[in-house]
């Protein structure tokens, strides 16, 4: 059984290697976006500019912090699911080659 990557030219492969990464960067990027737009009920909690909001304030701060975990953590998931794809498709070919 050969790996998924192998039915596909050198160039094409390349191609794609260059796709990925740019997704990759673009996904880099929302995730840093939607973090600092998690952070503003934080940052205004902690710097005390509201003192009469602070409850409301707290009780945004909460989803917020579980939504950032959230994000984050499959984020590296999907990162590390992308590792061990492309693992298994070099280990795939490597046997086609050795058989």
């Amino acid at each position: 059984m050969e790996g998924k990557m192998d039915m596909y030219s050198d160039d094409e492969k390349r191609e794609i290697e260059k796709i990925i990464k740019k997704a990759d960067k673009i996904d880099l990027g929302n995730q840093f976006a939607l973090t600092l737009g998690c952070l503003g009920p934080i940052a205004w909690l902690l710097s005390g500019f509201a003192p009469e909001k602070t409850q409301l304030l707290a009780l945004l701060s909460i989803p917020t912090l579980i939504f950032i975990g959230y994000i984050w953590t499959n984020h590296f998931l999907q990162k590390e699911i992308i590792k061990l794809s492309r693992e298994i498709d070099d280990l795939n070919s490597e046997l086609a080659r050795v058989k």
